[in-house]
């Protein structure tokens, strides 16, 4: 089977939501969406009490060549609450695989609810 890697890197600049006076806990979701292929989804670690959360995690994913043209890639900035569901607070636009497959680095601002500026 091919494989397609996908490489999350958040830059510092990541200006987290403040709730009750710290910063939220928060994580990744990487997800690899194709049409004819189940949908992949992988996390990176949970980041607690930082006001500037940074991961540099690596994920591969499995993929058929023939899906690459209809696949895409999304990023998904996520509140963690223990004993509940995360949250979305963020998130970049998807990206096709097939811009991935060009080689190089696809860089995306993620879109952050309640906060000033994020990468």
């Amino acid at each position: 089977p091919h494989h397609a890697r996908a490489s999350v890197r958040v830059k510092s600049g990541l200006h987290m939501p403040i709730v009750h006076g710290k910063p939220v806990d928060c994580f990744c979701q990487v997800r690899l969406e194709a049409t004819g292929a189940e949908t992949q989804t992988c996390t990176t670690r949970v980041v607690t009490d930082s006001p500037n959360p940074q991961w540099d995690e690596a994920f591969v994913f499995g993929i058929d060549p023939e899906c690459v043209v209809a696949g895409e890639v999304s990023l998904s900035l996520m509140h963690h609450i223990p004993q509940r569901e995360p949250i979305t607070i963020g998130h970049c636009k998807r990206i096709s695989l097939s811009e991935l497959a060009l080689g190089g680095p696809v860089e995306q601002a993620f879109d952050v609810i309640g906060a000033r500026d994020g990468r």
